[in-house]
């Protein structure tokens, strides 16, 4: 039996300020209207996201302000993606379950970026 493991947002919600995040809301929404066997996985904030979002003079600007994200790489979001699609069975404890990805430590933009620079140099 197939199921459909959905990587959303945290914070997806029909209220949320990003607006990617209320469209990531709806489709968590369809998905358990449809008795399809499913499990949603939150991610948190992108680690690669601050380099993404910068420009040729270096400057970051993104979809934050000045609250902490608890960031995530994509190999731990693909860590746990692969533990729920191994679990055995026909029914798991993670069906129509919303699990959150997140990192271990939560982080304002400027704290990461801080931190990326001095990794980098």
């Amino acid at each position: 039996m197939g199921r459909v493991l959905y990587v959303s947002l945290v914070g997806a919600a029909p209220t949320a300020t990003y607006l990617n995040a209320r469209d990531q809301w709806l489709t968590e929404q369809f998905l358990a209207g449809t008795g399809i066997r499913h499990t949603v996985l939150r991610a948190g904030f992108y680690t690669a996201t601050p380099a993404a979002l910068v420009n040729e003079k270096l400057v970051v600007s993104g979809p934050a302000t000045t609250g902490p994200a608890a960031f995530v790489t994509h190999e731990d979001i693909a860590d746990v993606i692969t533990a729920v699609a191994l679990e055995d069975g026909p029914r798991s404890e993670h069906d129509g379950a919303t699990l959150e990805i997140t990192g271990p430590e939560a982080l304002t933009l400027d704290e990461a970026v801080t931190r990326i620079a001095a990794a980098t140099g």
